[in-house]
């Protein structure tokens, strides 16, 4: 079996790798949209304030109020609700689909990077001909 060509093709996995992590996130970040129309109870939240990211469910805004329950608390946790300014925050991101499928091709998209270097390495020490 001969494996001409597979430091390109190695390089293309590499490339790509990360490319399919970052491109297929399911955060939406049309902050203004958000605020005005909320999804929904059941969609988790970034709310970015003063540079601090608070994951959040059932956001609502009313008045200059933004409000929602930390993740991962019950939604009916009425004390658990934290609230800001609505001045206060800098954006707002809503996580459209779901969270198991970023995650899985992280996994992918990682364990391609690892596959891809692991063959350069064997490469390098002869045990594939380049």
């Amino acid at each position: 079996m001969s494996l001409r060509g597979v430091g390109s093709r190695i390089s293309l996995v590499l490339g790509a790798a990360p490319l399919l992590a970052i491109g297929c996130s399911v955060w939406s970040t049309h902050s203004r949209t958000i605020l005005v129309t909320p999804h929904g109870e059941e969609f988790q939240y970034e709310v970015w304030v003063a540079t601090h990211p608070h994951l959040l469910r059932g956001l609502t805004v009313k008045g200059d109020t933004v409000s929602g329950v930390p993740v991962p608390e019950r939604l009916d946790c009425q004390v658990c609700r934290v609230r800001f300014a609505l001045a206060a925050v800098d954006s707002v991101r809503v996580r459209t689909g779901d969270a198991w499928r970023t995650e899985l091709l992280k996994v992918v998209a990682g364990s391609l990077v690892v596959l891809a270097m692991m063959v350069l390495l064997l490469q390098q020490i002869a045990v594939f001909p380049g």
